[in-house]
């Protein structure tokens, strides 16, 4: 095994993940896609990426309304058991997460890879970032101090 090869996700990653399934079914959607992962991102109350995040002044409260305009349409149908499918976005981000890792020698996939995969590419959570006043440079800057 080659040092810095990412073996898992930490808790927080962890958590984030099951807060985007949660955050997509209260919202009514039958998947994950990347506004839920930047949901449970900013659900995640602790480490560098939630204090990043408050430092730009990101809620959910916030968030979750420019999600709405940015993907409207579905009518919230509460909690349900089981996993939630990852949309093909929200698939490539976790890949970009993976390579994030991979990138700085990491040997796990946190939260902070995951925020910096959402700012690659073009998909609905760096528009909604976007809507609330957040430079994905700026955002990039905050995470390597």
């Amino acid at each position: 095994m080659k040092r810095g090869t990412p073996q898992s996700f930490t808790g927080g990653a962890s958590a984030v993940l099951d807060a985007a399934q949660d955050e997509a079914r209260a919202l009514g959607y039958g998947w994950v896609s990347t506004e839920h992962l930047l949901l449970g991102l900013i659900r995640e109350a602790d480490g560098l990426v939630a204090e990043v995040l408050r430092s730009l002044g990101i809620g959910a409260e916030g968030a979750r309304v420019q999600g709405a305009r940015l993907v409207p349409g579905q009518e919230p149908a509460g909690q349900s058991p089981g996993q939630v499918a990852l949309t093909e976005r929200a698939s490539k981000a976790m890949r970009l997460a993976l390579r994030e890792a991979l990138r700085r020698g990491d040997g796990y996939v946190g939260t902070e890879h995951l925020l910096l995969a959402l700012l690659d590419g073009d998909n609905t959570a760096r528009r909604m970032l976007a809507q609330l006043g957040c430079d994905p440079a700026a955002i990039r800057a905050l995470l390597r101090r």
